[in-house]
């Protein structure tokens, strides 16, 4: 398990690898998806309760799609924490989520928050999952999904041009892939620049395994200006100081 985080590159001066926390937070661990053939986890709101109508089905596919078809902790913290972060009284109609993977986050904003507009991104071979995902909590008529790369010189022509209320991601720093990290900076800028004013922000939440510095530097060049969220505004069972960080995203105009 560990050397999926092993690095490409040598690693930074005073930076050594972080390796993966499994915190008590109930996502199966890769052993419950081996060995005991659990193969779905349910994410359910904290103030609404856990039934059905409530929370958050989502079926994972340990490493069909490398870490895009598992569960990560950083999803936990974004969904539980984000009323605090924009704000109870924000209006937030329409959501993109990058690198969904499982599609937990925006599944959840559609069922358990009742946005009405949430569009799911990912590459095209982790569509499958995030159609599966959808089917089973019953939102095609809200959710949509769209293959998105980072890569890409252009963002997708079907997405809105009037662009997002809010972009979302978790654990989209990847110790293995760091060179997606000047794309993804790139791509929330061009995201957020679909908006004329600064009413679209962007939300990312990541476990820090490695040096991953180089995304605030691209950020910076990309005119984005990043704010850290403190611990004291988190949900006190939903954080890992000094792990898990959680960044609110705008652009600079």
């Amino acid at each position: 398990v560990e050397s999926l985080w092993d690095e490409d590159e040598p690693e930074k001066k005073n930076h050594p690898k972080r390796r993966t926390v499994r915190r008590d937070w109930g996502i199966p661990t890769f052993e419950d998806q081996v060995d005991r053939g659990i193969d779905s986890f349910q994410l359910q709101s904290l103030t609404t309760g856990g039934d059905e109508a409530n929370s958050v089905t989502v079926y994972l596919e340990h490493r069909k799609n490398a870490t895009a078809s598992d569960l990560w902790d950083s999803a936990l913290v974004l969904v539980h924490n984000l009323t605090s972060i924009v704000g109870a009284d924000a209006a937030v109609a329409s959501v993109l989520e990058l690198g969904s993977g499982t599609g937990a986050v925006g599944l959840y904003c559609a069922k358990c928050l009742g946005i009405e507009n949430v569009v799911l991104t990912d590459l095209p071979s982790s569509l499958s999952l995030l159609e599966r995902n959808r089917q089973a909590n019953r939102l095609e008529t809200v959710v949509s999904i769209v293959a998105l790369d980072w890569q890409d010189d252009t963002l997708p022509p079907s997405l809105p041009k009037d662009g997002f209320d809010l972009i979302l991601g978790s654990d989209l720093f990847l110790p293995f892939a760091s060179y997606l990290l000047k794309p993804l900076a790139r791509t929330i800028s061009d995201l957020l620049s679909l908006r004329s004013s600064n009413s679209s922000v962007a939300i990312l939440v990541y476990e820090e395994r490695f040096d991953c510095s180089d995304f605030f530097v691209y950020a910076t060049s990309f005119g984005l200006h990043i704010e850290q969220i403190e611990n004291s505004r988190l949900h006190p069972t939903y954080q890992d100081p000094g792990r898990i960080h959680v960044l609110k995203i705008t652009l600079n105009r």
